[in-house]
This record gives structure tokens, sequence and C-alpha cells, in this order.
């Protein structure tokens, strides 16, 4: 049985381009349908109200979102290797290092070794569900246990 909006997951993503924007928002979508989920941070929504790409906002976002990552009790990190996000993938890099664990939804084309070793659960953005136990699809990332996260391999 899965217990209730316990897990807090930091929602990463590019949003600069309308392909990033567009599988973001199906991948937050997912993560707020999700009953286990307490809380999905989504950096997007928390820029503040300093004017964007100042020195002050700049400080202000990246502290925001450290210690949102911080708080954090899981990544589930948005790629999509042709128009990939250079924070997004610092984002899965640091949250790594802090040995947390980390899902990655792709468009189901291709990984750069990296990102993909560092993560434990990947979830084709293409499917909605996965085809079999070992792939997971997005439909499926809504009903996600994040309690007792499952892995596959890459």
């Amino acid at each position: 049985m899965m217990s209730q909006g316990t897990v807090r997951v930091y929602v990463a993503g590019g949003w600069f381009s309308d392909v990033q924007s567009e599988q973001l928002n199906r991948v937050a979508e997912a993560i707020k349908a999700n009953p286990t989920v307490a809380y999905g941070f989504e950096p997007q929504a928390h820029q503040g109200s300093e004017t964007y790409g100042t020195e002050r906002w700049a400080d202000l976002t990246f502290s925001s979102d450290v210690q949102a990552m911080n708080n954090a009790d899981v990544i589930v990190a948005s790629l999509n290797e042709s128009d990939l996000d250079s924070g997004t993938v610092w984002e899965l890099g640091y949250m790594t290092a802090a040995q947390k664990p980390a899902v990655i939804v792709y468009d189901g084309t291709s990984l750069n070794l990296m990102p993909a070793r560092g993560a434990g659960l990947y979830v084709n953005l293409n499917e909605d569900k996965g085809l079999t136990s070992e792939h997971f699809g997005l439909e499926e990332l809504a009903t996600l246990d994040f309690n007792a996260l499952p892995t596959n391999k890459w």
C-alpha cells in the first residue's frame, strides 16, 4: 500500500524552447497527480521578483534552487537529448552527488552516459505505459510509488 503524500520531488527540466516546455509540463502534471508526492518544486515557478538576468536574480534563483534540492527526497529530470538544458544536467549531477534517487524522463531516443548512469529509473515520455516491467511510461509516473522507487536499466 502506498503512503499518501510524503515524498518531496524536485522537478527539473528546461523551459527555454517549445520542446523543453511541453515535455516539462507533461512531467510536472504527472508529478502533481501522484498521490505519494507531498510537494513538487518546479524551479520555473520560483523565479522571484528580481529582474530576470540580473546578478541579484541569479544569486537568489541559484540559492532557492539549491535549497529546494537539499530539501527534496528525489529528483525527476526531464531530458531531451536533442534540446538539452545544461541547468537540468547540473541539477541532476548535484542530486546524484547528494546520493538522492534520480528519475529521468526522456524522449526515448538516446541519453549521454553520465546522466544515464546516474539515475536509477527511466521513464519514456513517448509511451503511456511501459512495454514490460523493465520499461516505464509517462502515465506510470503519475502512479509510481515514490516511497519505494523501482529501478530499471538504461
